[in-house]
């Protein structure tokens, strides 16, 4: 599997929701990944951006982001320790 656009297998007995914190986040474009389920990210203190499929998004603290199931993206904060994001994951 390319590591550069994973997806991400989805096997939660939680399911439709699970809520993880998520930290630190990653200083490049190095992951772009996809999952089955929708997803809600909270950035709560960090400057950075956000790829979502071909688009690269500015982010400041107190931004949320709605990523669609099985679309390519990752969030990017250069700061190496930065408090990550805070993320919902739900299904359709």
């Amino acid at each position: 599997m390319d590591p550069f656009r994973a997806r991400i297998p989805f096997h939660d007995p939680h399911f439709p929701l699970r809520t993880s914190h998520v930290a630190p986040l990653s200083a490049a474009f190095g992951y772009l990944h996809c999952h089955p389920e929708y997803e809600i990210a909270y950035i709560p203190e960090d400057h950075g951006s956000y790829m979502i499929q071909d688009a690269e998004i500015p982010i400041a603290p107190g931004d949320v982001f709605i990523v669609n199931a099985n679309e390519i993206h990752q969030p990017i904060i250069p700061r190496a320790d930065n408090g990550g994001a805070l993320v919902t994951y739900f299904g359709a």
